[in-house]
C-alpha cells in the first residue's frame, strides 16, 4: 500500500467515527499517521484500528473489559489505554469519554516493551480538548 493510499483510509476511517461523535484531538491525529507510515502490515494495523473504533462505540466504558485493554485512573479522570499489537509494533491509544460519553482521542505512541506506564506528562487533558463534533 502506498503511503497516500495509507493516509486516504485512515482519514476516511477517521472521518466515519468523526460522524459518530468521536473526538479525535489534533495531536492524536499527527501521532497516528506517524504511527501508521511507520509501521510494516500496514492492513494489519488499519484492520487492527477499525476494531477498537468498532469496540469503543459497543462497549464504551467498558472497553477496557477486552482484548488487553486497560482502564487507568489519573487526576480524577478515567483514561483507557487501547492496545494495538502485532509481531512489528506495539501501539497504545489513550482514550477518555465527555459528559456525553463521546470518546475523546488523545494520544497514541509506540509502548515500550516491558514498560506499560505511560508518561503522564504528555497526556493531553480531556477537559483542555476542542471539540471537534459535527
Amino acid at each position: 500500500m502506498t503511503k497516500n493510499e495509507l493516509l486516504t483510509q485512515l482519514a476516511n476511517f477517521l472521518e466515519t467515527y468523526k460522524d459518530c461523535n468521536y473526538i479525535f484531538h489534533k495531536e492524536f491525529i499527527k501521532e497516528l499517521v506517524n504511527i501508521a507510515t511507520s509501521v510494516s502490515y500496514q492492513d494489519v494495523f488499519l484492520s487492527q484500528l477499525v476494531t477498537i473504533l468498532r469496540n469503543v462505540r459497543e462497549y464504551k466504558h467498558r472497553i477496557y473489559t477486552i482484548d488487553s485493554h486497560e482502564h487507568l485512573k489519573w487526576k480524577n479522570t478515567s483514561l483507557y489505554s487501547l492496545h494495538m499489537q502485532s509481531k512489528n509494533y506495539n501501539v497504545r491509544l489513550l482514550i477518555s469519554f465527555d459528559d456525553d460519553k463521546n470518546p475523546l482521542f488523545l494520544s497514541a505512541f509506540y509502548e515500550r516493551s516491558g514498560e506499560r506506564k505511560p508518561d503522564m506528562k504528555l497526556i493531553r487533558q480531556p477537559q483542555m480538548l476542542v471539540e471537534m463534533k459535527c
